[in-house]
């Protein structure tokens, strides 16, 4: 019994965990020496595991996800280094490092790629509603993958204008010039100190002379064209009567 007691003092003092002999000793009962315990400094393994995160969620429960660079987190379920919990790490880890490698030569910091993925994360655009975002996107993709490779800091105002000037329609070209200078704002301060479209005017539309009025001989016409009983008569004659169909 003095020797199961010396070996129980010597992997105690070793700093080793006793977990299953103490269910053991129940066997032994006060047969065993009183022991005197003395304060030993056991070591505790912790585990560093990168690209983890904990919070309290508002029940005060502690909660583990997994979160690298920029990508969307990832909850970690069970205890921290538990099977089901080193499972989740390791496919989160992954999955992520995957994601980053796939698109690796479409985000090179400092080019228009990245300013493209900075921009579509921003508050600037999310903040927009959901149609203005449906109608830049299509700008801004196509922006992306003719100049995707540039640098942002290079961009000057002639390279603007010289890509205005390849856009015949005026329409078109004041909404390109409103979508990217949008986007080259978000570059501000990190990208470059200041936006290359600052002073570049915004394109004016010719004013529109409105719809013509038809005369009565032009009435008439569609009239004799369309005779009573087809459907673009009728429609002639609920807009002619202002909504009522004349009788």
């Amino acid at each position: 019994m003095e020797g199961a007691s010396s070996l129980i003092c010597a992997l105690l003092a070793r700093g080793h965990f006793l977990g299953a002999i103490t269910v053991s000793l129940l066997h032994f009962g006060a047969s065993l020496p009183r022991l005197k315990v003395l304060p030993v400094n056991l070591p505790v393994t912790r585990l560093h595991l990168k690209h983890v995160h904990q919070f309290r969620d508002r029940h005060g429960k502690l909660r583990h996800y997994f979160r690298r660079g920029g990508s969307k987190a990832i909850p970690l379920p069970g205890l921290v280094g538990s099977e089901e919990f080193m499972a989740a790490h390791q496919a989160a880890l992954m999955v992520t490092t995957t994601s980053q490698e796939i698109g690796a030569d479409r985000t090179i910091p400092g080019t228009i790629n990245a300013l493209v993925v900075a921009y579509y994360r921003s508050t600037e655009w999310t903040g927009l509603t959901a149609d203005t975002r449906d109608n830049r996107r299509p700008t801004i993709e196509r922006f992306r993958i003719a100049y995707g490779s540039k640098r942002v800091a290079l961009l000057q105002r002639a390279h603007i204008e010289r890509m205005m000037a390849n856009i015949p329609k005026l329409s078109a070209r004041r909404r390109w010039l409103t979508t990217i200078r949008s986007l080259l704002q978000a570059a501000i301060p990190i990208m470059r100190k200041d936006n290359p479209t600052a002073g570049i005017a915004t394109v004016r539309l010719p004013k529109s002379k409105g719809h013509h009025t038809w005369t009565d001989a032009e009435i008439q016409q569609y009239r004799n064209h369309w005779p009573l009983g087809t459907q673009q008569r009728l429609v002639f004659r609920i807009r002619l009567g202002g909504g009522v169909p004349p009788l």
